[in-house]
């Protein structure tokens, strides 16, 4: 297909993004990988409650309960595959000469059983339900864990 984003959500975490470029020759941002929510520990969390990647294991998360809506669950269905995007300069609009990060990014996270040849980066996600508002600020929790394969999303 011509789309490679198939679901609404995509999901970055801070701690795997700092574990990337803790790796890569240039720091990356969120925006190389372009979610549209990005997650972050809390801030009396430790590195062992909230490590890198650990949203691959997620399977369903909860979105608390805020300015008056219930609760509500989103399922994440799937890692992100990652296209050359982050090779992209954000400044000028060129690609990097070196091949990097995806150079580096194929040392480490060729992640997905069913994909194993694919860079991946981030989890697709859906709503449980349409019409539910995120915003900043907002407490997230891991409802259920499970396994993940881009040949066996959900």
């Amino acid at each position: 297909s011509g789309f490679a984003d198939v679901f609404p959500f995509h999901i970055t975490t801070r701690q795997s993004l700092q574990d990337v470029n803790s790796r890569v020759p240039r720091p990356l941002t969120h925006q190389h990988f372009r979610p549209n929510i990005v997650l972050a520990a809390a801030d009396n969390a430790s590195d062992q409650d909230c490590p890198a990647y650990d949203e691959e294991s997620w399977k369903r998360i909860e979105f608390a309960a805020d300015d008056g809506q219930e609760s509500w669950d989103m399922f994440v269905t799937s890692r992100t595959p990652r296209c050359t995007m982050p090779n992209v300069d954000l400044e000028t609009g060129t690609m990097h000469s070196d091949g990097e990060p995806m150079r580096t990014l194929r040392t480490f996270r060729l992640s997905d059983p069913g994909k194993p040849n694919f860079v991946c980066f981030g989890m697709q996600a859906a709503p449980q339900r349409i019409g539910q508002n995120i915003r900043v600020g907002q407490t997230v929790a891991v409802v259920e864990r499970g396994y993940h394969s881009l040949t066996e999303p959900l």
